[in-house]
């Protein structure tokens, strides 16, 4: 994730919103309680088709925005269909507040990214600067995700854009992730002390294994 090569207008994102082709489409919020039919029927394609938009509006980072904290992500301005969906003033509103905090969380990870590569060596080199990346990396995505259900998700895709950012190939990223977290997360938990400290330990020991 490289948001910088995506210019994004913060003071703009309710007009584009407004103009794209699904915008005069919002569904209506149905007149009995909402169920997965609704969800899967009308929800989702709507998704579907504000996404292809935003995507070629803003690149292929835009589609994270409903990303929402009840499914582990980092989204807060987005909620539930049956939370957010209302009118259609209303609920783009909320896409575009939803977009916007979406781009944020991504330029503070870009920031830590740079931080932390200024610093360190190659990603092979397994010093203490691979554990505190981890560390931190942990301690922002249970802030953004209050820790909820799955939200270790989040954290394994965000510690493989820092990999990424750090040149690990994708295949070799994947298998330290793996060996990192190994069951030690839970939804709903935010992770003890010495458990977060553990995962940054394994995450900078297999990068030290690389070269090894």
């Amino acid at each position: 994730m490289k948001p910088d090569l995506h210019p994004f207008d913060r003071g703009r994102a309710r007009e584009t919103v407004g103009r794209l082709r699904p915008a005069a489409d919002v569904p209506a919020p149905p007149d009995t309680r909402p169920g997965l039919t609704w969800v899967r029927e009308v929800v989702a394609p709507w998704y579907r088709a504000m996404d292809e938009p935003l995507t070629e509006e803003y690149g292929p980072w835009a589609i994270g925005w409903h990303w929402i904290r009840l499914s582990g992500g980092p989204v807060s301005a987005w909620g539930t269909p049956a939370e957010s969906i209302t009118t259609p003033v209303e609920t783009l509103d909320r896409v575009a507040s939803a977009l916007v905090e979406w781009r944020g969380f991504l330029e503070t990870l870009a920031e830590i990214f740079d931080g932390f590569s200024v610093h360190g060596g190659r990603p092979g080199d397994g010093g203490p600067m691979w554990d505190r990346a981890a560390v931190r990396l942990i301690t922002l995505t249970t802030e953004r995700t209050e820790a909820n259900e799955m939200w270790y998700e989040t954290y394994a895709a965000v510690l493989g854009w820092f990999l990424s950012h750090a040149g690990v190939p994708e295949g070799e990223a994947a298998s330290l992730i793996g060996d990192a977290i190994g069951g030690r997360f839970s939804s709903w938990v935010a992770p003890e002390d010495t458990v977060v400290e553990e995962v940054g330990g394994r995450l900078a020991a297999g990068l030290g294994r690389r070269d090894g």
